[in-house]
């Protein structure tokens, strides 16, 4: 194996000799995806199990539905600011570093989460658990796309972002099962002794790869204006929701989102310590992967958060209930993801990317037809449609994103790209449930029953669900066509 194959899978020896330098390739890459896919796992599984803990937690500490949203957009809000810096102190300490320190942080957060003694206090430790989150994923693909050749990396990705589908799905479930047999506490005491053995582990298998350059500036400046305007873009979500999108205070945010995101821009195209590479979004396969990528996160939503809300107020599930009828799509994640990697590894992404996105639209105007009657077979089906779209899409549309950029590149790479994804959840959550409502209000008068009446907000939610991924499928028509790797820069 010559040096550069060496960089290429990570194999950079340490001065002294570590069990790790004994095992084959293949070895370090099964252990290495092990840790990755475990810390992944719980850091987006939890986020989901406080989603069904609300309830509870706003009558333990006695505060309203208005108080209750920021719980979830105080993980939301610092969680999307922090995601591309991860990345520069990625580049910076190293992504081993780095990832370990947001395990840490995490685990950490979720200790002081489960004795939270106040609203404030639980807020305040929310926060911190977004900040070691948002070190995870980012630099969990930088090892992965290090450790993987091109020809292995598409699957190998596939199972990782399975991991996402899985917690995001289980979450719910699990998190109702622990808030009512044993306490909203438990939801947070989950992720203590596996993140402990992730850190144990991990610090013993994962290999430093790549050099630091703890010597190169930090672009303080763009920093500021990347957080402001992400933090004002969130902001003005959110009291857009809550209070109306004409109100000042929506509009000012919004000014000053998109006043600081300009500058921001104008910034990195003249300073030469950069956060956001620019040359990575006039590639076109980053561009179209991202684009799409961020379409597919937007539709989503109406299946992972708007599906469970049908099944409990208009089909009157309990959570628990609600949790596990949505598993379909995990288990079809788990078992897809891997095979839309293998696919890209074989034929390139853009197969089964157009495939995936092509079936999420089968199944958004499938969900669009549902009726307060409609059997679970029929939904499961639907359900099964979408995790079989979302596992031959994401990985192929991941692997495009860190093939087309240099090794210097993969942590902003790979940061920016879960951001816009993120960033996509958030808008499309913000934009069908603004949907759900106003549809919801508009057929009440002429259906006179509020449950009919959010069945018909549901139908216009799951058709423009439909355009979207629509839209999605046809970028993604102009992705690569070939082996991977292959793909131009």
């Amino acid at each position: 194996m010559t040096a550069a194959q060496r960089r290429e899978v990570g194999a950079v020896q340490s001065p002294t000799s570590t069990v790790r330098d004994t095992w084959t390739d293949e070895q370090y890459r099964t252990r290495l995806l092990v840790v990755l896919l475990t810390a992944t796992l719980f850091s987006v599984m939890n986020s989901s199990m406080v989603n069904v803990a609300l309830p509870t937690l706003m009558r333990d500490f006695g505060v309203g539905l208005t108080s209750s949203v920021w719980l979830y957009t105080g993980y939301t809000l610092p969680y999307a600011v922090a995601m591309p810096l991860t990345g520069v102190l990625g580049e910076r300490l190293g992504p081993k570093t780095v990832f370990l320190l947001g395990v840490g942080g995490f685990l950490l957060a979720s200790l002081l989460c489960s004795v939270a003694w106040s609203f404030p206090s639980l807020l305040a430790f929310r926060i911190l658990q977004a900040l070691g989150a948002a070190a995870v994923i980012p630099n969990a693909m930088v090892l992965i796309t290090h450790a993987f050749p091109p020809s292995k990396r598409g699957q190998a990705l596939g199972i990782w972002s399975a991991a996402s589908g899985v917690g995001a799905g289980i979450g719910p479930a699990l998190g109702g099962f622990l808030t009512q047999y044993a306490s909203w506490h438990a939801i947070f005491w989950v992720n203590v002794p596996f993140l402990l053995l992730v850190i144990f582990v991990g610090r013993r298998v994962i290999r430093p790869i790549g050099e630091r350059s703890s010597n190169r500036g930090f672009d303080v400046a763009g920093a500021v204006l990347l957080s402001a305007g992400l933090t004002a873009f969130m902001l003005g979500l959110t009291e857009g929701q809550t209070n109306g999108w004409a109100t000042p205070p929506t509009i000012g945010f919004f000014i000053v989102a998109v006043a600081a995101l300009v500058l921001f821009l104008w910034w990195e195209n003249r300073t030469d310590v950069r956060i956001l590479p620019v040359q990575l979004f006039q590639r076109r396969p980053y561009a179209l992967a991202t684009t799409t990528i961020f379409i597919q996160a937007m539709v989503m939503f109406a299946v992972l958060l708007l599906l469970p809300i049908y099944l409990q107020d208009a089909r009157g599930h309990t959570p628990i209930e609600a949790g596990v009828m949505v598993l379909p799509l995990s288990l079809m994640l788990i078992i897809t993801g891997p095979l839309g990697g293998r696919i890209s590894d074989v034929l390139g992404p853009r197969i089964p990317s157009v495939a995936g996105m092509a079936l999420i639209t089968v199944s958004m105007v499938g969900f669009s037809h549902l009726t307060l009657h409609s059997s679970y077979l029929e939904m499961a089906i639907y359900l099964l449609l979408i995790g079989v779209g979302i596992g031959l899409s994401i990985s192929p549309l991941t692997s495009t994103a860190m093939n087309a950029a240099q090794p210097s590149e993969r942590s902003a790479a790979s940061s920016f790209f879960n951001t816009l994804r993120f960033i996509g959840a958030v808008v499309g959550s913000t934009l069908l449930s603004v949907i759900l409502t106003n549809r919801t209000q508009a057929a009440l008068p002429s259906l006179h029953s509020p449950v009919l009446a959010q069945i018909e907000g549901f139908h216009d939610v799951y058709l423009v669900g439909a355009v979207l991924a629509l839209v999605a499928t046809l970028v993604a028509l102009a992705l690569h066509h070939g082996r991977a790797g292959a793909a131009p820069a």
